[in-house]
């Protein structure tokens, strides 16, 4: 679900659209702009969903660990969405903003090459994990490095403000 933002996102915008259809453009800026609290909303949702979801495997199983620090992961992207979107309020924010969106794409990656892709386990498949579904290793490291570069452009999903201080939205699509 939270690569699941944008889209997310972009389906409000344009349910919100389609609802002021015949409202002159002022008024659709007003109504359908990302300055709004569902945006935060839509941001915060799947992260939630993620932070039960481990609480309830923490309930059951009765450890902690791993997934304790797997919610550190879900909080701090809640953080950046939630500092991205009062930075066009309070432009201060975002020196809060970058770091914490550095960490949160950092900390997601090494999470995702440790604990999901089990990198460095001692095995048979040294440095991958034990069990294999493809039989060419090549593939995981491509997906490894391809991973890399897309956990930070996932920023854009959680931070669109940001993004528009540099660029224009549009030049996404």
């Amino acid at each position: 679900l939270t690569s699941l933002i944008g889209p997310m996102r972009d389906i409000e915008y344009t349910l919100c659209y389609f609802a002021y259809y015949d409202a002159p453009l002022s008024v659709k800026k007003q109504y359908c702009s990302n300055n709004r609290g569902i945006y935060l909303l839509i941001a915060y949702f799947p992260n939630m969903i993620s932070i039960c979801i481990c609480l309830k495997q923490i309930i059951h199983t009765g450890k902690r660990s791993p997934q304790q620090y797997n919610i550190i992961k879900f909080t701090l992207s809640i953080l950046t969405a939630t500092l991205s979107f009062f930075t066009k309020s309070f432009p201060i924010l975002w020196y809060f903003w970058f770091p914490v969106a550095f960490i949160s794409s950092s900390y997601g990656y090494g999470w995702e090459i440790l604990k999901d892709f089990g990198l460095f386990k001692e095995g048979k498949n040294y440095p991958l994990r034990d069990t294999l579904i493809y039989v060419r290793k090549w593939y995981y490291y491509f997906v490894m490095i391809t991973d890399f570069f897309l956990k930070y452009l996932w920023l854009i999903t959680i931070s669109p403000e940001m993004l528009q201080t540099f660029i224009r939205p549009q030049t996404l699509g």
